[in-house]
């Protein structure tokens, strides 16, 4: 599926979805605010995984945040200029960290998958679920973003940041998931290249934040979640 320029999606919300009855054809959507959005980046471990391509003729802005949150707090780049990938974060007190993602000049075409994992105050990066770096930090993330939506395909779409800060792009992306206290590559591998209807059986299963295949999307811009949480994913418009 491909995500368009400006027109990104985001995580923030829990979905509750009444069942339609037989004579009608519409389903009531309700929504919450999901505070482990806010709060899993804050525990001593969690995993991103990411599976996307970027084609040469695809619109990107200067810097394009796969996914991140807002003002550079946390987040995956990619600068097109370059073919520069990495991943961002901002330790309390300090100015942005970054980790490089090592590219051939072609390799984004053909696409690739990138996780990231926190243990404890180390964070190490997988390409093709193959490590590729790391680096050891102090502290924890900055609080001032912690409450604002994880976004996919930019950085921010907040009406009160400036337009070079939004960081908005277009990818073709296949998969992303969120899994809570686990830094653990075999547990991501687990959910890599499976059947959705294996993923209840895993021990991981409750640690399944969110994931998303992107097979499908209804006429409201939203992704079904393939986790137990219902953390539909929200095109914003």
């Amino acid at each position: 599926m491909k995500i368009n320029y400006k027109q990104p999606y985001w995580m923030k919300f829990k979905w509750e979805i009444e069942e339609h009855p037989d004579d009608q054809y519409v389903t009531q959507y309700n929504k919450k605010l999901n505070d482990a959005f806010d709060e899993f980046f804050y525990n001593d471990e969690f995993t991103i995984h990411i599976d996307f391509r970027i084609e040469e003729d695809f619109v990107l802005d200067e810097h394009f945040m796969l996914f991140g949150k807002p003002s550079k707090n946390i987040g995956l780049v990619y600068n097109k200029i370059n073919n520069h990938l990495f991943f961002i974060y901002r330790i309390k007190g300090q100015n942005n960290q970054s980790i490089t993602i090592p590219l051939l000049s072609d390799e984004l075409e053909n696409g690739i998958s990138v996780t990231i994992t926190r243990n404890k105050n180390k964070f190490i990066i997988y390409k093709n679920l193959e490590e590729v770096g790391s680096q050891e930090f102090e502290g924890n993330l900055c609080e001032k973003y912690r409450d604002t939506a994880l976004y996919l395909g930019c950085s921010s779409d907040s009406f009160d940041n400036s337009p070079e800060n939004k960081w908005y792009g277009e990818m073709d992306i296949r998969m992303f998931f969120i899994l809570e206290n686990i830094s653990d590559i075999q547990s991501v591998k687990e959910y890599v290249n499976t059947e959705t209807f294996k993923f209840p059986t895993y021990s991981t299963y409750t640690n399944l934040l969110c994931y998303y295949d992107f097979n499908i999307s209804n006429n409201l811009g939203i992704i079904y979640d393939e986790s137990s949480n219902k953390n539909f994913l929200e095109l914003i418009k």
